[in-house]
């Protein structure tokens, strides 16, 4: 196929994700004010969430690789785009960095797999904490359920230093930075996702998986393109 004949495809798959693109578009420009008036509402310790979320939002305005990477992150990880985003500011707030929360994630997730299939380092840590990774059909349960009875566990342990053990053998090097997340218990990592739908500032699933899909799409078409 000639050169014109490829570039036809980019075109007309550019067409094909417009809508879904332009949605995405205005949602990111609508993160910023949304942003700003939760500010003018909020006060205390909202409002330093909303100034890092109102950072990230310009992060993510200036990078749609960055939505591309929330949603493939959400998908390694088992968990929603709403809560990863969610995470990720806790995280910032907390010492830790985007990039930080979502190695973090990915660790716990493979801890949660290693230990399904019996490795008993991994299982041990989440016997401790007096997690149950299994539901009653015997199926391993959702990242997201089993890290909030993991906040629980770690609140319930004695001592910081049980805590931050506990976090570094699960999250990693990153785990002892998320100390003042987790430690917060399971109704304090709820609230994270709380409170971002109240500030107005998170990315719909559809708009994230909106994006991967054109940037996917995009990068195949542009590489046969530039063949």
């Amino acid at each position: 196929m000639g050169k014109l004949g490829k570039l036809s495809i980019v075109i007309g798959t550019v067409d094909k994700f417009s809508k879904t693109f332009s949605k995405a578009k205005a949602g990111l420009a609508g993160i910023g004010k949304a942003a700003k008036t939760s500010m003018k509402a909020l006060g205390g310790v909202s409002l330093a969430f909303a100034g890092i979320a109102t950072a990230l939002a310009v992060a993510l305005k200036g990078s749609f690789q960055f939505i591309d990477a929330l949603g493939k992150t959400a998908s390694r990880t088992g968990v929603s785009v709403n809560f990863l985003q969610a995470f990720q500011i806790a995280a910032e707030e907390s010492g830790s960095s985007t990039e930080g929360a979502s190695k973090a994630l990915e660790k716990f997730s493979r801890n949660i797999g290693e230990a399904g299939r019996g490795l008993k380092t991994q299982a041990d840590i989440f016997k401790d904490l007096g997690v149950q990774l299994r539901d009653q059909q015997g199926n391993l349960r959702g990242t997201e359920e089993v890290l909030l009875d993991v906040a629980d566990g770690i609140q319930a342990l004695g001592s910081n230093a049980e805590k931050n053990s506990a976090l570094a053998n699960l999250f990693g090097r990153e785990g002892i930075k998320l100390f003042n997340v987790l430690n917060s218990g399971s109704e304090g990592v709820s609230q994270l996702t709380e409170r971002l739908n109240e500030l107005g500032i998170s990315l719909s699933e559809r708009s994230v998986r909106g994006v991967e899909a054109f940037n996917d799409s995009f990068n195949i078409l542009t590489t046969q393109l530039n063949n």
